[in-house]
């Protein structure tokens, strides 16, 4: 009965053992106790084999489970090989730019240096004219605006019109050009006072050698004499032209006498072209909006008189600083 007893145990306890599930403890490479036994662990299947006179668990594929794996891999193969293909079909549009960019630099390499020659003789020529521009020393005058030449009659840098021409270049420039019709604003030019001194000998006031030699009433003399005025004077005639701001221009300033005569010769001309009339006297018809009146220079006769022109008769004649005359600005180039 006893042995009956210890054969039912045995039973009991191998019959336990093999419902035991084979997986719980398994892992890849784990220890196993007899050769080709398997087992699973979810989907996965187990096989005990001998490796390095070990036995250990290994994951064993099924036929199903084979021909899976060779179906995922043919298709990411198949993947693969179509973005490989796609890559390379972009390197070799890649390499035919670059192909192309070499044949357009070989083919238009000649043009390129053409065109290099063409802007370095561009430059030297514009560097020549500018030079000329610069000195004045050309006969044939300088260049007012791109293949524009600087004439008496034809418009100025600073949006006027040129009335002289010295024929080349002086220590104030070589031409002068007055303020256009309407430039304080009017139809007309303003009336002014030449100053709000009335009794000051401004140019008995210079001492000093080099500046009174720049003011006085010729030709070349306008832009000191009104910058004597504007030390002196709060308001007045060089105050109103100093002001203006024609062309985008800061150098407009009272004519000197000569100046003056020069601008009346110009203002009186009846002929097309603004050319002066040689004379400034007798004036028929008067030209760029200038009226028959009296205009004021920027010269000055006394200590309570500065210089003025008639441009009805063309005459210059003295009178008090505190009497209105009309102003017309400008500049020297």
């Amino acid at each position: 009965m006893r042995y009956r007893h210890r054969s039912v145990f045995w039973i009991l306890l191998f019959s336990c053992i093999a419902i035991m599930p084979a997986g719980a403890a398994i892992t890849e490479s784990s220890v196993c106790k007899k050769v080709d036994v398997t087992t699973k662990v979810g989907a996965a299947t187990f096989k005990c084999t001998k490796v390095a006179k070990k036995l250990v668990w290994l994951r064993f594929f099924t036929q199903d489970e084979a021909k899976q794996a060779i179906s995922e891999l043919q298709f990411a193969n198949g993947k693969i090989s179509d973005l490989q293909a796609k890559l390379d079909a972009a390197q070799a549009i890649l390499d035919e730019n670059e192909n192309v960019k070499r044949a357009l630099a070989q083919r238009y390499n000649p043009f390129s240096e053409l065109l290099a020659k063409a802007y370095q003789d561009f430059l030297a020529t514009t560097s020549a004219e500018t030079a000329n521009y610069a000195s004045n020393v050309s006969s044939s005058g300088k260049l007012c605006a791109p293949g524009v030449l600087c004439l008496v009659g034809s418009a100025g840098p600073g949006g006027g019109i040129i009335f002289y021409d010295a024929g080349a270049q002086q220590s104030w420039g070589r031409y002068l050009e007055f303020a256009p019709e309407g430039w304080s604003g009017d139809s007309g030019d303003p009336s002014e006072y030449w100053c709000d001194v009335t009794s000051m000998d401004f140019s008995a006031a210079v001492t000093d050698a080099k500046l009174k030699l720049s003011i006085g009433n010729e030709i070349g003399k306008g832009q000191a004499n009104t910058d004597l005025m504007l030390a002196v004077c709060k308001s007045g005639a060089a105050n109103v032209v100093h002001a203006y701001k024609g062309g985008g221009l800061e150098d407009w300033f009272l004519p000197s006498t000569d100046e003056l005569n020069e601008l009346c010769k110009l203002a009186g001309s009846t002929n097309e072209g603004f050319e002066a009339s040689g004379d400034c006297a007798n004036l028929a018809t008067l030209e760029a909006g200038f009226s028959d009146a009296g205009y004021w220079s920027s010269t000055e006769s006394s200590d309570v008189m500065a210089s003025y022109q008639d441009f009805s008769v063309g005459s210059i004649l003295n009178f008090y600083k505190e009497d209105f005359q009309l102003v017309r600005p400008i500049r020297a180039f």
